[in-house]
């Protein structure tokens, strides 16, 4: 139906447009034909009238002649000849004055007629009649020049008064199917507006930007006439909307919409609401697989491929479960074993360095002491080919013996360097913590904090209870180190490099223990390094009790 409005209004919005611009043809016909007359031209420009009477009898003449000549048209009010000096002759009194008197100070705003040429704006002029009903006229302004200079000038001018509403009326008669018409002149000043609301109007106009288009009210329809670049826009109303409707087509297709709808309704609207709730019930098991929970199973019933949709659905979720089960087997399998290897890792350097001291031992005849190195050695070897079922954990007070057994051996090996003093709290002798956690971070302590420092230092280890935690502190005295280094050696990326980067023996280290504890505590776990320069490090370790 819309498309049926746009091609059969745009088709009446032509006719309009055709006798609007063939109006103003005849405007401009008229003016070249006067421009030319060879009558008006020697009127304008004889000056030498032997009495006032002669010049009357010329000015009768002339506008006799001209309307002998031309057919004016009925929406032509009235025209009015100008000479360079200033005297005007309008026909419908040429002896007077009064209308371009009136003309330059209303209709041109006090301006001369000589500073425009082509239309002006519309203006309201009062009628010949006695009872004086304003007329909405619009004039077109053009020069009579001199052709018989090279340089055509001009020697007077010719004002043409167009009545719209006469011309306009024939328009707006014959094209009824519109409810409002107007035209704007090329600066957008309505210049003609058949009637309505008109502020309504023009806020409708200045929101169109296509030639057609639809409003709330109704369809507007926007035309530009070629020759003076005037703008029409005619409005049609939903109520005139019947009027160009085609009934005969428009009510069997509305009877076919109806019967097609009500088949839908009867034999299709059933099935779709059925397959409508099965799709719901299998977007709610998506969503619940999705939050992690596999263990469901949906079942679609009615059309066969719904059933293949759900067995499809619960053979993928039980693949699935598989699936992960499988991985997270694998996985946990993968880390016990990397973890298991973490705790049976030994520095050679260490081993190496032991043996060369039970060698000097020997040579010095100090076999009480060869004894007790070899024992704590053994002891060391022991704790870390001792994987059995619970290898992972290793109870507090064990952990402490295997470090005293390790401190015998280092002060075999760095005599007199170090002092080595050890606090815990009895209650948590039975406690699980990860195996060998407390070595690595000791070893540290001798290796980079004490050595290098020159002189005697001193290790304190702390065992302590802070609510369900553990609380394990390693200080020492030694040369200490930036806290910007000590944060960059628990970045997990530069963990074993840091240390390796500090001495030339490399120590399983801080990565090693934080490998552990993020694999047995995940997050519930605190791991802290804090050093000043000179002045020595702490080591901090938090972990939940068990």
């Amino acid at each position: 139906m819309q498309t049926n409005i746009a091609k059969f209004g745009n088709h009446e919005a032509q006719k309009n447009l055709t006798q609007i611009e063939n109006s103003v043809d005849e405007i401009y016909r008229l003016s070249e034909y006067l421009s030319l007359n060879s009558d008006m031209r020697a009127f304008i420009e004889r000056r030498d009238y032997k009495s006032a009477s002669e010049k009357v009898k010329n000015v009768t003449h002339l506008l006799q002649n001209i309307k002998n000549n031309i057919l004016l048209k009925d929406y032509i009010h009235s025209y009015c000849i100008i000479a360079n000096d200033g005297s005007a002759y309008w026909s419908e009194c040429a002896y007077d004055d009064f209308f371009i008197d009136w003309f330059e100070k209303y209709a041109l705003k006090g301006n001369s007629s000589k500073e425009y040429l082509g239309f002006t704006g519309n203006y309201a002029f009062p009628s010949r009649t006695s009872n004086f009903v304003h007329l909405n006229l619009i004039s077109c302004i053009f020069n009579i020049n001199n052709v018989n200079n090279r340089v055509p000038t001009a020697i007077g001018q010719v004002i043409i008064n167009l009545d719209l509403d006469t011309l306009m009326e024939g328009i707006v008669t014959e094209n009824s199917i519109f409810s409002q018409i107007a035209i704007f002149d090329e600066r957008d000043n309505m210049i003609y507006f058949s009637g309505g609301e008109r502020t309504k109007f023009l806020q409708e106009v200045k929101q169109l930007k296509t030639n057609f288009e639809k409003s709330e009210n109704g369809y507007y329809f926007t035309d530009v006439v070629n020759n003076c670049n005037w703008k029409i826009v005619s409005f049609l109303s939903n109520q005139h909307v019947n009027k160009i409707m085609d009934i005969p087509f428009v009510i069997p297709a509305i009877i076919i919409i109806i019967v097609a709808l009500l088949l839908i309704f009867i034999f299709i609207f059933p099935r779709l609401i059925n397959v409508s709730k099965q799709i719901i019930k299998l977007d709610q098991a998506i969503g619940t697989v999705a939050n992690g929970d596999l263990d469901i199973s949906v079942s679609l019933i009615g059309e066969r491929e719904l059933a293949n949709i759900s067995d499809g659905f619960n053979h993928m979720v039980v693949k699935t479960k598989q699936y992960m089960k499988d991985a997270l087997d694998n996985l946990e399998a993968k880390q016990k074993v990397s973890f298991e290897l973490l705790l049976t890792k030994i520095n050679p350097h260490f081993i190496y360095n032991t043996l060369n001291s039970v060698i000097y031992l020997a040579r010095k005849n100090r076999n009480q002491d060869v004894i007790k190195l070899t024992s704590a050695f053994i002891c060391l070897l022991q704790d870390s080919i001792h994987l059995e079922e619970n290898s992972l954990f290793e109870h507090i007070e064990t952990e402490l013996e295997v470090i005293n057994q390790y401190i015998i051996i280092q002060k075999y090996r760095y005599m007199d360097q170090f002092l080595f003093n050890c606090t815990f709290d009895r209650e948590l002798e039975r406690a699980l913590i990860p195996k060998n956690i407390l070595q690595p971070l000791i070893e540290n302590s001798i290796l980079h904090g004490i050595c290098p420092k020159g002189s005697s230092g001193l290790i304190e280890l702390a065992v302590t209870r802070e609510n369900n935690y553990i609380k394990i502190v390693i200080t020492d005295n030694g040369i200490g180190m930036e806290q910007e280094k000590a944060d960059q050696l628990l970045s997990r990326n530069n963990l074993d490099e840091s240390c390796a980067a500090h001495s030339k023996i490399r120590p399983i280290g801080i990565g090693n223990v934080a490998e552990k504890l993020h694999f047995t505590y995940g997050t519930d776990y605190r791991f802290t390094i804090t050093s000043n320069p000179n002045l020595g490090t702490a080591v901090t370790i938090i972990m939940p009790i068990r």
